[in-house]
């Protein structure tokens, strides 16, 4: 399975779950949040803000690409006895709301869960320790010379100039130019989920609180991320 899904989102943080909580109510899973991960009952991952995710789940093998550009990702384990495995907005346990949740079908059974963070994602500049951050128009200059900016960057770039250290005259030549179109925004890809069947226990990395934090495993790839075509789907 490959399916890329996009859920809507109004707070710092989204999880993955089954739909029927293996048995177990959506409030008693909320009210003992990190008791209900260490039994496998959720996934709650934090975000920087507020933000709509855009979320890769496969079955099978990372691509070349997805491999390539991925900056974070720990390991946890699912039940999904239900066959169905439910994205959502936030988790409150007052009662579940459909503007907020998507649902996939799966294979019953248990999981072992990666979740992978890419840069081009509201978590991904915010992985990366102090000591190996380097402005994106930096690192994409030094790792890719003589490439075009591709368009999540030149679409970033125009917020964000400052991060383009000393072509700042460039930007703004361009912008002043009469042939001169602004960037639109890209669909990317934000999070890929990873499912396997589970065959050892991984370590638990999430807080106190029950979430899994920004930055467990942070890694700075070779070469500067360009961003994974997130594919959209009707509804």
């Amino acid at each position: 399975m490959r399916k890329d899904i996009a859920v809507y989102n109004e707070a710092t943080g989204f999880t993955i779950h089954p739909a029927g909580y293996c048995g177990k109510s959506r409030k008693e899973v909320g009210d003992h949040l990190y008791k209900s991960v260490q039994e496998a009952l959720i996934i709650p991952i934090k975000l920087v803000q507020d933000n709509c995710p855009h979320v890769r789940i496969i079955t099978g093998e990372l691509t070349p690409q997805e491999e390539a550009e991925w900056v974070d990702r720990f390991i946890w384990k699912l039940r999904i006895p239900c066959g169905e495995l439910v994205l959502e907005g936030g988790f409150d346990p007052r009662g579940p709301d459909e503007t907020f949740m998507r649902t996939t079908p799966v294979e019953p059974g248990d999981y072992q869960v990666e979740v992978y963070t890419f840069y081009w994602s509201i978590n991904g500049f915010d992985t990366l320790p102090e000591e190996l951050a380097e402005p994106a128009g930096s690192w994409f200059r030094r790792t890719r010379p003589g490439q075009e900016f591709p368009s999540t960057m030149r679409f970033y770039l125009e917020e964000f100039p400052e991060d383009d250290p000393g072509h700042e005259e460039e930007r703004d030549e361009s912008y002043n130019s009469e042939d001169y179109e602004e960037p639109e925004k890209p669909d990317f890809v934000d999070f890929l989920v990873r499912l396997t069947p589970l065959k050892t226990e991984p370590l638990l990395e999430c807080n106190s609180d029950g979430w899994f934090p920004i930055g467990i495993h942070p890694r700075k790839v070779e070469v500067c991320p360009v961003g994974i075509k997130f594919h959209r789907t009707k509804t």
